[in-house]
């Protein structure tokens, strides 16, 4: 008789096949779970092991859909600025790092968040110059749409010198002298940055270390797979060989899905889905737009805090037309950052040329921002997956209104809108920009509370029930790349890969689901 490899035994064990679905144990063989029931039942299957849960909650391993892991491995080695309120804290965080900055060395920050500084402005190079006027500095904003330098960084990078198109002539702000001020915008100028600027890790054996400590990180959330989007930073944590590394040093702790930049071709060519269940390419990533906290959100119609502005799209409709046909025809899956109607509107008529619905390619729209009731009954009829933040809601809270007005603002992360509308809605922490724990962005989806604990919600009616945001973390992100035959719930013939917690998430208060604590993750029955 064949025998199982583990079987697992004793817990509360939420299939998500349903809301409130449940069994108590599970048999795995070679990975896969093979069979599902009771207790009684599964302690018939001969097992060369058993794990008893001792009635501990189980939920299906959970997916960040979208993040920078090649981000979030550097950002261990940068200054972190997301706890600075004013701007000597963050000049002085960064002055903490001068001791430790080599000749010739740089300071490099990122996570500040301008919104949230007293002076509610980003800081520009006459702040950045009080930390050194010799080092060159240069930070990112917390949503990596905008970067901050100080007089010498901004000399090394020479904008003041270089002859640019007038689409990224305008990316540098200003002063009213026509002077550059430091602050730098959107994506398009990263090449000009990353040609000259070190990189936080330089050896790489740096860059493995670091990238093993922020994927063993995020592990230790429950998370058993991430959706990397890398390449438009020029990052050598990029490099797959990275994965394939660690893999070979059993210091993977999570399957891999790489988003690749629309550009950035990788050595064999390959298109989506290539490769194995631990590591695989995934969709190709393309921007349509940058951010509302920069206005550089694409809308329809102006900005209420900037009359006669629409902000930045990245490419004009032909740019785009050609970047997704060049994509899709390939045979890839598509993973378009949209934050603004206008975006959605460009990006679905895009779509629209090339869609085919015979074929299983995926389309991913990241962030979905901004999304009016119009464009949701439009998306409504594709198969599309909506990535989200939720934990970006109280940020949005902070300025939504302001920059869209009151009226549509209303459609800033219309979660049960889209969820009413049989769009599947995925979750993600878009790291390093937001906080990699899960359970924060569930308990944002159901509570959507302007500060955590402060009981004061935005737009309460676009709610989630606790089934709903778990789901957008484990069943609906198995959409993307189409792995829904092999991860997101607990049943006979997927990946075990499941989180173990100290507490029953669909039982606890709402206000305390950010409490709860993984106490392990396996991928393939095995602990990590």
């Amino acid at each position: 008789m064949i025998k199982s490899d583990v079987n697992f035994i004793n817990g509360k064990i939420y299939t998500m096949t349903g809301e409130g679905k449940r069994i108590e144990a599970f048999s795995v063989l070679n990975g896969i779970i093979v069979a599902a029931g009771t207790t009684e039942e599964i302690m018939r299957i001969p097992a060369a092991r058993t794990v008893d849960l001792e009635g501990r909650t189980v939920i299906p391993g959970m997916q960040d859909t979208h993040c920078h892991m090649a981000e979030v491995a550097e950002g261990l080695n940068k200054v972190d600025l997301s706890k600075a309120e004013c701007m000597d804290d963050v000049i002085e965080l960064l002055r903490g790092r001068l001791k430790d900055t080599p000749e010739g060395g740089w300071i490099i920050g990122y996570q500040v968040c301008g919104a949230r500084l007293k002076e509610k402005r980003m800081p520009d190079r006459f702040d950045l110059d009080k930390v050194s006027e010799s080092v060159p500095v240069y930070i990112s904003e917390n949503s990596l749409h905008a970067f901050m330098c100080n007089t010498k960084a901004l000399e090394i990078f020479g904008f003041g010198d270089l002859s640019l198109p007038p689409d990224e002539e305008k990316l540098i702000q200003k002063d009213a002298g026509g002077i550059p001020d430091g602050i730098l915008l959107e994506h398009k100028l990263l090449k000009y940055i990353n040609r000259v600027r070190p990189r936080a890790l330089g050896s790489r054996q740096d860059q493995k270390d670091f990238m093993y400590q922020a994927l063993k990180n995020y592990s230790s959330l429950g998370i058993t797979t991430v959706h990397t989007c890398d390449g438009f930073d020029g990052s050598p944590c990029d490099d797959i060989a990275i994965y394939q590394a660690l893999e070979a040093e059993n210091r993977l702790p999570m399957r891999v899905i790489l988003n690749r930049q629309h550009g950035v071709r990788n050595a064999l060519g390959a298109v989506s889905r290539f490769g194995s269940d631990r590591i695989k390419y995934g969709a190709v990533k393309i921007f349509a737009d940058g951010s509302v906290a920069q206005r550089s959100a694409f809308l329809r119609e102006s900005y209420s805090d900037r009359k006669d502005w629409l902000g930045i799209p990245t490419h004009t409709d032909e740019e785009m037309e050609a970047i997704v046909k060049d994509a899709y025809s390939e045979g890839n899956d598509l993973a378009i950052h949209v934050i603004g109607d206008g975006a959605v509107t460009q990006v679905l008529s895009a779509v629209k040329k090339v869609f085919d619905r015979s074929s299983s390619q995926q389309i991913q729209l990241i962030h979905g921002t901004f999304l009016p009731a119009d464009l949701i009954e439009e998306l409504a009829e594709f198969p599309v997956t909506i990535d989200t933040q939720p934990l970006f809601l109280p940020n949005m809270a902070l300025f939504g209104e302001e920059r869209l007005g009151k009226e549509r603002a209303r459609y800033l992360f219309p979660l049960k809108s889209l969820f009413k509308a049989g769009i599947c809605v995925t979750g993600g922490d878009d790291g390093p920009i937001a906080d990699a724990n899960p359970f924060l962005g569930i308990q944002e989806a159901v509570l959507r509370e302007t500060y955590p604990g402060s009981g004061i919600q935005f737009h309460p009616e676009e709610c989630l029930s606790v089934y709903e945001a778990v789901s957008m973390y484990t069943r609906n992100s198995a959409f993307n790349l189409r792995e829904e035959n092999r991860k997101g719930t607990i049943e006979t013939g997927k990946f075990a890969d499941f989180a173990v917690l100290d507490r029953n998430v669909f039982e606890i208060p709402s206000a305390e689901i950010s409490s709860v604590k993984v106490l392990s993750t396996y991928i393939g029955g095995e602990k990590m």
